[in-house]
């Protein structure tokens, strides 16, 4: 026979006896120009044409062919295979003519590994029956056994009944369950810009009839298992005639169902607004569109609009065009479907008027210019129904008809309306919707935003350490968010500088470039995003006690906040920028980019909050801004009241004007400032009616309108600023000497003479502490008095008991000057157990116990300085001080303080150390768990003289006495109770 006959139908299993493999079947690689029966078999290397199968043999393919009649005339031995030298034409080409029925177990013995086989799987049949088992019996999964090992099986199967005419294994072989289908009714909203604002409105029956005949509205079905991918893609070929949804995709919304607290606390239906459309943060799929089937009915819709399932845009899209709105579709007024409405109506645009404005609206001054962009749903506008044009106009009738349509609240869908976003406070797990920040650009860019965090920040300066007030907002270790955040943001700016240096060597390819960021970048800070969408529209307002608590947990400024995180993100825009020209997909960039810009916008929201919840006496840069910004806190009511015609003869405009032209002459604004307020470098030639004066129109007016333009607005990238910024800081460090000068001339207030009554009252309350017992209203008796007083002989009983010996020197005991004083006795028996036992012989002494003193007001208590007072800075802080004074107070802090805490307290306050890296806040020093000799070691590390030896030879003498001073202290002040 001609090889070239051979097909590869015809192939079978191997007929070569000498074959040790004995494969079932022909397996090899078919090449163009070889013969196929001289293409070998990859498993037992054999020709094609000794895999021929039998022409009379059987259709179907056995392992094993019996052997010939007729031997081969040249013996082989065996092992060997036709491919050898020993290969004749008839054991090469020859072919098997065996029986068609023959046991494939007999009349082979070339091989007997198939025999060994099924003798070895009959065994383990039988012991399989013969053995115990525990497992139930499942005719279920032994049909589904059967059925995998022969699939030929199932259909072979016969009914008893031959003379039916149905399908032969309709009995036998159960029906696979049927798929139950779900069916929705997809209305795409055109407003994409208001379902991101969350300012659209479920849509009323006339608004769907409208969007049904643009083509808005589509019915489709699924089945319940349908996987995600399908069920997107067979939406948006419904809507295959609107290009922006196969360009920028859809997503499912929900609607919102108003809520409002009752007086026991508990949520309740809210009347007086209507529902609005939120996205669900899910993938398209079945179980996403039964969600959202949730109260999505709208009320006489009829049946066509059953199953509502509301989509629309992804925020970066752009907004549907509508062939019948083009007058009103903005005024939320006309849209209302009754006269009832009006009024609810004005409210709901007076609360959303703060709350709906996007942040992208605030920065550019755009307010919306596109009218689609309010678009209303509550009901007809006054076009429609004015031109007649209504399909629903005619449906209105007399008597009942009308009074059913139009006549009741419930069917003008009064009970509908609901929910603003100020409302969103009752919803603690729904967080409110994300703005959109910027328009979908081309190639991305650092926004706005990022470049006014970065100007805000440029003169945000640290707090003063020794201030007394909570210092939260600043943070030199990280907080919250930014604890994994500013590391990662770190990692993720050095990779992209990289990439932006060398893109070869760069360690990531461009494709995976917006995946990095999406990960180090905008994933850590979610919880900070999330927290500053509440002040969307709030940002210049304090919030709840609960939101601002959490608010400083979360953010901070510092090293530890904004400030470490912040030179990070500009490497971020630019690697996204680069990546943009690249093969890298367009909208994973797209995508990861408008992640990175909403990080920026919240950004900018926490810094603006940060500034309003904080006076700038705390964060304005140090020496003149900071020295007036405290004054102007503290001591402004001490000032005269500055009135209109003071602040007018000023004449501010010109220096105004040249302070914010873009490039402001350094010079002519210090010849303005010289003309209007004097020389600033010498306070004395300042004038005084010009800048000591206070209130609204005062010298803080000029800082608002001077200052604060140079610290927060002004262009820094030019080389005037710094001269500038110098010049007004000079220029308002003089306004704060002159102004501190000013104050201290004052004279204090003096208190007004007590009357008769009330010097008796204090006469007699001393004598009472002092004595014992009160003799007189005045202190000096009558005769009568004095005839009917026992004074005499009171003073005779403590006289007989008087012991007159020589006493051992005891520490003096302390003077109770008030009631709550009489609780140091314990205090006062424990420092004389001290003084016993350094003391040795006075051990069998005890001192008398303490005794009643003079009053506050009597010399020997000392001055009480009140807390409020402002406290002098020393010499290493303020010029203007004198170095005796700060030896003086020094030495005067044991005399002015009773109890251990507050001479702490007067230390830190008033000598707090140069050095920023080694102060101490009192909340470290009064930390629960923390002793006395904790707090005393832990001064010591500061003051000691030896641990100065690099400061000023001042600060060296004051830290002399304050060591002094603690190590007295630490036995003759008492612990405060």
């Amino acid at each position: 026979m001609n090889f070239g006959d051979i097909s590869p139908n015809e192939l079978g299993p191997c007929t070569n006896k000498a074959c040790d493999a004995g494969c079932g079947q022909f397996y090899g690689d078919f090449v163009p120009g070889v013969l196929v029966g001289m293409t070998r078999c990859v498993i037992c290397n054999c020709y094609g044409a000794q895999h021929r199968r039998a022409v009379s043999g059987s259709t179907h393919a056995t392992f094993t062919t019996p052997d010939p009649p007729v031997a081969p005339t040249v013996a082989q031995p065996p092992g060997t295979s036709a491919a050898s030298s020993s290969a004749t034409a008839s054991t090469l080409f020859g072919s098997r003519t065996g029986q068609a029925n023959a046991n494939p177990l007999k009349g082979s013995t070339s091989s007997t590994y198939f025999r060994d086989f099924a003798k070895a799987r009959q065994q383990e049949t039988a012991a399989a029956f013969k053995a115990p088992t525990n497992a139930p019996f499942n005719p279920a999964l032994k049909a589904q056994k059967e059925a995998d090992l022969n699939p030929l099986a199932a259909g072979s199967k016969k009914r008893k009944n031959n003379g039916s005419t149905s399908a032969p294994n309709d009995r036998n072989v159960k029906p696979r369950p049927s798929v139950k289908e779900s069916a929705f009714t997809c209305v795409l909203i055109p407003h994409t810009k208001s379902v991101a604002r969350g300012t659209c409105k479920v849509p009323n029956p006339q608004k769907l009839i409208t969007l049904d005949e643009e083509g808005f509205v589509q019915n489709v079905s699924f089945p319940t298992d349908a996987p995600p991918d399908v069920v997107n893609s067979t939406i948006q070929n419904l809507y295959s005639h609107i290009p922006a949804v196969e360009q920028f995709g859809i997503r499912v919304l929900r609607t919102k169902q108003p809520i409002r607290r009752d007086k026991r606390g508990r949520k309740v239906a809210k009347r007086g607004k209507s529902r609005i459309l939120r996205p669900l943060k899910m993938a398209v799929s079945v179980s996403t569109l039964q969600t959202a089937l949730t109260d999505s009915n709208v009320r006489g819709a009829g049946p066509r609009f059953r199953k509502i399932v509301f989509l629309s845009l992804v925020p970066r899209g752009p907004n549907l065009s509508l062939g019948d709105e083009s007058d009103d579709s903005d005024n939320l007024d006309h849209d209302l479907p009754s006269e009832i409405e009006n009024d609810s109506a004005s409210e709901d645009d007076s609360e959303n008027s703060h709350t709906m404005s996007t942040d992208q609206d605030e920065t550019s001054g755009n307010k919306s210019a596109d009218p689609s962009d309010t678009f209303n749903f509550s009901g007809q506008t006054d076009a429609t129904e004015g031109s007649g044009n209504s399909p629903a106009q005619g449906v209105k009738g007399k008597g009942k008809q009308k009074a059913k349509d139009e006549g009741t609240r419930f069917h003008a869908g009064y009970f509908d309306e609901d929910f603003v976003a100020d409302d969103d406070d009752l919803f603690p797990n729904v967080p409110p919707p994300a703005p959109d920040p910027e328009p979908q650009i081309p190639t991305p860019t650092i926004p706005d935003a990022h470049k006014k965090v970065e100007r805000l920040l440029k003169n945000l300066a640290s707090p003063n350490m020794f201030n007394r007030k909570p210092t939260n907002w600043w943070a030199t270790t990280p907080i919250g968010s930014f604890i994994t955040g500013n590391r990662s943001g770190q990692i993720c700016a050095s990779v992209c500088n990289v990439y932006l240096d060398t893109p070869a060597q760069s360690a990531l390819a461009p494709e995976h470039i917006p995946a990095f960021i999406q990960a180090n970048l905008c994933r850590p800070f979610s919880p900070l995003v999330k927290l500053s969408n509440h002040l969307i529209g709030k940002a210049d307002r304090i919030g709840s006690p609960e939101f601002e608590t959490e608010f400083d947990r979360s953010f901070a400024a510092g090293p530890g906040g904004v400030h470490g995180l912040i030179d990070h993100m500009a490497p971020a825009y630019l690697a996204l920028a680069m990546a943009r020209g690249t093969n890298a997909p367009g909208a994973a960039i797209s995508a990861v980019y408008n992640e990175v810009v909403s990080l920026s916008y919240a950004l900018l929201r926490c810094v603006e909050h940060l500034r309003v919840k904080h006076n700038r006496s705390q964060w304005d840069p140090t020496g003149g801004y900071r020295e007036f910004a405290i004054i102007r806190e503290k001591r402004d009511t001490e000032l005269p009241v500055a009135t209109a015609d003071t602040y007018d003869a000023l004449s501010l405009k010109m220096l105004i004007d040249a302070i914010h032209k873009p490039r402001p002459n350094v010079s002519e604004v210090e010849f303005m400032l010289m003309d209007i307020f004097g020389d600033a470098s010498d306070p004395k030639d300042m004038l005084q009616d010009r800048v000591v004066c206070g209130g609204e129109l005062g010298i803080g007016r000029v800082y608002d309108l001077i200052a604060v333009p140079i610290l927060d607005e002004l262009e820094v990238n030019h080389a005037e600023y710094s001269s500038l910024l110098t010049l007004v800081n000079v220029f308002f460090l003089g306004v704060a000497r002159k102004l501190r000068a000013f104050i201290k001339s004052q004279p204090a207030a003096k208190t007004e003479d007590p009357g008769p009554a009330s010097a008796s009252r204090t006469t007699r309350s001393k004598a009472k502490r002092k004595m014992g017992k009160h003799d007189s209203a005045s202190g000096h008796m009558t005769s009568e008095e004095a005839l009917n007083s026992d004074w005499p002989n009171d003073c005779g009983a403590r006289d007989k008991g008087t012991n007159r010996k020589k006493k051992a020197r005891t520490p003096s005991p302390p003077i109770i000057i008030s009631s709550e004083d009489s609780e140091s006795d314990r205090e006062w028996k424990r420092t004389y157990a001290k003084f016993a036992r350094k003391r040795g012989a006075a051990g069998n002494t005890k001192p008398s116990q303490p005794v009643p003193g003079p009053g506050p007001s009597a010399p020997s208590a000392g001055p009480q300085p009140a807390r409020s007072q402002t406290r002098a800075l020393p010499v290493w802080m303020d010029v203007d001080a004198r170095p005796e004074d700060d030896l003086e107070e020094a030495r005067n802090l044991l005399k002015r303080t009773r109890y251990w805490q507050d001479l702490l307290r007067d230390i830190l306050e008033r000598f707090p150390h140069p050095d920023l890296n080694r102060h101490i806040t009192l909340d470290t020093l009064f930390a629960p768990g923390i002793t006395q000799v904790r707090q005393y070691y832990m001064l010591s590390l500061v003051y000691h003289v030896d641990r100065n030896v690099s400061e000023t030879a001042h600060f060296r003498a004051v830290t002399a006495i304050i060591s002094q001073v603690l190590n007295d202290a630490r036995s003759s002040k008492l612990t405060q109770p």
